[in-house]
C-alpha cells in the first residue's frame, strides 16, 4: 500500500504591517524580501513595479531600469509571463500572487483567476447578494476589490489602500473609507450586481459610524479619511456628523473627488464636476478637516 511522505521543502515567515505585507523571511536561510508601494527588495536589490489602470503589476524593473519581469493578463487575471528573470510577488490588481496554485490573495478571501470567482464565501454572507463568490460583480476590467469586500472598502491602519489619498501629513493611525459619495450619505454596493443608484444602500453617518467601530483597529486610530465625493460639502455635512459620532477628526473632500480606476495611482485631486461630467480645474476645492467636539 503506497505511503505518501511530506517533506517541508522551505518555511517562510510574513511580516505585516498592520494589514499591509511588509517582508516574507525564510527561517533556515539568509532570504528576505521587503515590501513597498511601488516595487519590492530581495536579497538587498530593489526591483520597481510598472502597473495599469487595474494596478495589475505589468513589468518589474531593476535599479538600472532593466526589465526583469513582464506580465500580461486575461479579463479575469489569469497571468502569463515573457521576460522573467526575477518573479514579481504581487500580480492581478495587485492582489499577492501564490506562484505554486495560481491563486491570489486579497486580505479577506483567495481569488481563482481561472474560474474568476473567490474561493470563500462573502464575509458578510447573503446581505452581499446570493452569489458569495462572484468577483467584482463580473466587471474585471472596470473595478477591483483590494480586501475582497466589494464594494464599499474601509481600510484600517497601515493598509495599502491609504496611498490613494491626497497629500496629508502622514499618520500611521488613519481609517480610510472609500465609496461613492453623495451630499450626506455615500453608497454601500455590495449588495448591487452592477452599480446603479436603485441597487445601492445610502449609508448616512450613523450607518458608516458603526462600520468604523467595528474595525478591530479603530481603538488605536486617530483619525478617519473619507475617499468620497462631497462627503464634506454642507453646513451639516457627512464628515462633520462623523467627527462627532467617532470622537476623531475627519478629513473629506467639499466636493467631487477625481481618483484614477486603480487605487494606487495618484489622485487627480479635489474639483467640481461641469456639465460634460469632467472635472472642472480652475475651480479646485479642497480636503476639509473635521474636528470632533471638544471635551
Amino acid at each position: 500500500m503506497p505511503t505518501r511522505v511530506w517533506v517541508t521543502v522551505s518555511d517562510h515567515v510574513y511580516v505585516w504591517s498592520g494589514a499591509t505585507l511588509a517582508e516574507e523571511r525564510e527561517r533556515t536561510a539568509s532570504g528576505i524580501k521587503r515590501f513597498f508601494a511601488e516595487g519590492e527588495q530581495i536579497n538587498g536589490q530593489n526591483y520597481y513595479y510598472t502597473r495599469d489602470h487595474l494596478g495589475s503589476i505589468r513589468e518589474m524593473t531593476d535599479s538600472n531600469g532593466t526589465v526583469r519581469s513582464r506580465y500580461e493578463y486575461d479579463p479575469f487575471g489569469v497571468r502569463t509571463r515573457g521576460v522573467n528573470d526575477v518573479e514579481a510577488d504581487f500580480g492581478f490588481t495587485g492582489y499577492w500572487h501564490h506562484g505554486p496554485s495560481g491563486l491570489d490573495l486579497a486580505l479577506y478571501r483567495a481569488y481563482n483567476p481561472t474560474i474568476g470567482r473567490w474561493l470563500g464565501r462573502d464575509p458578510i454572507g447573503e446581505d452581499g447578494g446570493l452569489n458569495l463568490y462572484r468577483y467584482v460583480s463580473n466587471d474585471p476590467t472596470g473595478r477591483t476589490d483590494l480586501l475582497g469586500l466589494l464594494d464599499l472598502e474601509l481600510h484600517s491602519p497601515a493598509d495599502r489602500g491609504r496611498l490613494a489619498g491626497p497629500r496629508l501629513p502622514d499618520d500611521p493611525a488613519t481609517i480610510t473609507v472609500f465609496g461613492h459619495g453623495y451630499i450626506g450619505h455615500i453608497d454601500d454596493q455590495r449588495q448591487a450586481p452592477t452599480y446603479s443608484p436603485i441597487a445601492v444602500r445610502p449609508l448616512d453617518a450613523r450607518a458608516l459610524a458603526k462600520l468604523i467601530r467595528e474595525l478591530p483597529d479603530f481603538p488605536n486610530a486617530n483619525r478617519v479619511v473619507l475617499y468620497s465625493c462631497h462627503a464634506g460639502e454642507g453646513k451639516n455635512s457627512l464628515a462633520g456628523q462623523l467627527a462627532k459620532l467617532l470622537g476623531l477628526p475627519v478629513w473629506a473632500p467639499d466636493t467631487s473627488f477625481w481618483i484614477s480606476p486603480s487605487a494606487r495611482n495618484p489622485v487627480i485631486g479635489v474639483f467640481p464636476a461641469g456639465p460634460t461630467g469632467q472635472p472642472v480645474y480652475n475651480q479646485p476645492g479642497s480636503f476639509l478637516r473635521f474636528p470632533p467636539p471638544s471635551p
